[in-house]
Order: C-alpha cells, then structure tokens, then sequence
C-alpha cells in the first residue's frame, strides 16, 4: 500500500494560521499597528469611523475623522451601485485611476495632518 503524504498546501495554511492569528489578535488590543511603531497615525486612521459617520449621514463628523473617508464614500457607493444595481461592470482602468487618485489623496491628507 502506498502512503499518502498531506499536500504542502495544508501545512503552508497551518503555519500561516499559527502565526498569523496571534498577530491580528494582537491588532485587537491596539487597532494600529503603524500608530503602534511610530506613534503616527496612518493615513487611513479614522477610515472605521468615518465610513460609521457617513452611513449616518454625518458628512462633518467623518471628515473631521479622515478628510478623504467621504469622498471615499461616495466612490464605493457609486462602484457598488453600478456593479450590483445597474447590473454593469465597471472598467478595470477607471478601478486603478480611482485607487490611485485615492492613494495620492489619503497620502496628501496624511502628510498635512503630521506636519
């Protein structure tokens, strides 16, 4: 009879299980780890709250959160609108310029926040 060895796959997804669920259990006693090894907010500190506030129609108190989080907002629910309502889909071009106009302004906000 032929022994039948586990794929490496499996034992790949348990040392990942192992060490990664420490870590992010980690992340549950201090939400930030940028903040956590520079003492800096990173530029996507306050996004939690600021998505709370604007489906709380609260546009002031999430952009007092993070300056981008409603524009933000509004990008995803009009990517979600067109993917799930309107039934089409969205280019993929339009998804990278979005993401990376979003990087550059995330960035751009966090910069004027630190100096």
């Amino acid at each position: 009879m032929e022994k039948h060895y586990a794929p490496a796959k499996k034992s790949i997804a348990k040392r990942f299980v192992c060490y990664m669920v420490p870590a992010a259990s980690l992340l549950l006693l201090y939400h930030c780890p940028f903040k956590l090894l520079t003492g800096i907010d990173c530029p996507g500190c306050g996004l939690t709250r600021a998505f709370a506030c604007m489906l709380l129609c609260d546009p002031k108190a999430a952009f007092y959160y993070n300056p981008v989080a409603p524009l933000l907002f509004v990008q995803l629910a009009g990517l979600l609108y067109f993917r799930i309502a309107a039934k089409k889909k969205v280019l993929q071009g339009v998804i990278i310029t979005l993401a990376a106009v979003n990087a550059a302004a995330l960035f751009a906000a966090w910069l004027v926040k630190i100096i």
